[in-house]
């Protein structure tokens, strides 16, 4: 998984509208969640992830707990 398609999942408000592809990411964390496709993730995914999340929303830098991983 890479992180480019992960932080699409956390898409909203006027973010959403300048994000391509966000229906097909959306789509991709669907099927994992239903059980029709698995995510490998390499070690520092949840680093990545975090680091482009703090750049897009420099204000808050807190993400709600638990939101970067998998129930």
């Amino acid at each position: 998984m890479d992180a480019s398609v992960a932080i699409k999942w956390f898409a909203q408000g006027d973010w959403a509208g300048r994000e391509d592809h966000v229906e097909p990411a959306v789509a991709i964390l669907l099927a994992c969640r239903n059980g029709a496709a698995e995510l490998y993730q390499p070690p520092h995914f949840l680093a990545e992830v975090a680091a482009v999340l703090a750049r897009i929303t420099p204000k808050t830098k807190r993400l709600p707990e638990g939101s970067l991983f998998a129930e």
